[in-house]
């Protein structure tokens, strides 16, 4: 395929910044303050929850807002969208944040599918990158 043997987005050398840096920082967050929620006593004070919905609400608007510029974030918008798209459970999330295995009936259809093969194609180009 034509994407395998051009790069479309050259490697930066080591000494500047990622492209997408802000837009990897914003993921950061949002996995780093969604594992810290999640970790909280069930007897946490309300107001010290909100918290951590604060910083996640942040990281998710930063997420919205940034373009992707390179495969690795393009991957990284695709996963948080998969999650969201699966609302109405808190599995996708378990799969994301702490690698569980993906269950059938989180997978689905042909778009589950679909939407998981474009997950690993830019997972795959952004190493190949």
């Amino acid at each position: 395929m034509i994407a395998d043997t051009f790069h479309l987005t050259p490697s930066a050398p080591a000494s500047e910044p990622h492209l997408d840096a802000d837009l990897l920082q914003a993921w950061s967050d949002l996995v780093d303050a969604s594992r810290r929620r999640d970790a909280l006593p069930d007897d946490t004070e309300e107001e010290d929850v909100e918290l951590y919905y604060d910083a996640i609400w942040s990281a998710e608007d930063r997420l919205r807002a940034i373009p992707a510029r390179t495969p690795e974030g393009l991957a990284v918008k695709l996963r948080w969208l998969w999650c969201e798209q699966k609302e109405d459970s808190r599995r996708p999330y378990d799969v994301i944040f702490y690698g569980a295995p993906i269950t059938p009936d989180l997978i689905e259809d042909w778009r589950d599918q679909l939407f998981w093969k474009l997950i690993a194609d830019a997972e795959r180009m952004a190493r190949a990158s």
